[in-house]
């Protein structure tokens, strides 16, 4: 009843076209969301209801299906990426934990949420460990706007110590070399480094271009943490 198009989409679809009804909606028509979950597909039912003469509405019901096939085009091009998150955790291991642990969060700003453990048995079939046991502390770096992204998650191994690698420069070793953080305040951060003892690398802080400044030091390890953020002071 009532006319309209119908069309089979994906889950991943519904919000591209759920967007394209939204931008729609400003026009002189007043398109209808309608779906249907059906095992692993999603059966929409659009109807446009004219407000305006018959040839506008039909060329504007023509517009509607070109848009929606646009919108579909783009939605399965963005599935068929390889991952389903494109954020980066790691995993880093230390010597002692708690002292790594009050490191992050007081001098560097992490905030630690909730950690997990993992019995050797099971780190061992994951081919990760000899079957240590996993207790891992989580740490987040939360923006401005409150949302926490990258994970870093720490271990150590007291009954398994392993060897501490050549760490002079970043190029001294293969493997993950430094973590880059971005701030929003580099003369907050100065000030936190320098109550906590912590030397800069170099000459940091150096400018990068207009405000933003980077600065380098090490963490109890001795990895490299690069942060890079504005400075009103100039370093």
């Amino acid at each position: 009843a009532g006319g309209g198009l119908l069309l089979w989409c994906r889950d991943s679809v519904a919000r591209s076209l759920q967007y394209g009804f939204d931008r729609l909606s400003s026009a002189r028509f007043a398109p209808i969301w309608g779906a249907l979950k059906h095992q692993d597909k999603l059966l929409a039912r659009f109807r446009v209801i004219p407000s305006v003469d018959s040839m506008t509405a039909k060329f504007l019901s023509f517009s509607l299906v070109a848009i929606l096939m646009m919108l579909i085009a783009s939605a399965e091009e963005e599935a068929s990426e390889l991952y389903t998150n494109g954020v980066i955790d790691l995993g880093i291991v230390v010597r002692d934990l708690d002292q790594s642990a009050k490191f992050y969060t007081e001098v560097v700003g992490l905030k630690e949420i909730n950690g997990f453990k993992v019995p050797g048995k099971v780190t061992g079939d994951f081919g990760l460990t000899d079957n240590q046991d996993v207790t891992a502390r989580v740490f987040v770096a939360v923006n401005a706007a409150g949302e926490p992204a990258s994970k870093l998650k720490m271990m150590a191994f007291p009954r398994a110590q392993g060897k501490k690698p050549d760490q002079e420069f970043i190029h001294s070793s293969l493997g993950v070399s430094y973590l880059t953080l971005f701030v929003t305040d580099m003369d907050a951060v100065m000030i936190r480094l320098k109550k906590a003892g912590v030397k800069t690398l170099g000459k940091t802080p150096a400018p990068i271009g207009g405000a933003n400044f980077l600065t380098v030091f090490r963490d109890p390890d001795g990895n490299f943490i690069e942060l890079i953020g504005p400075s009103k002071k100039g370093g």
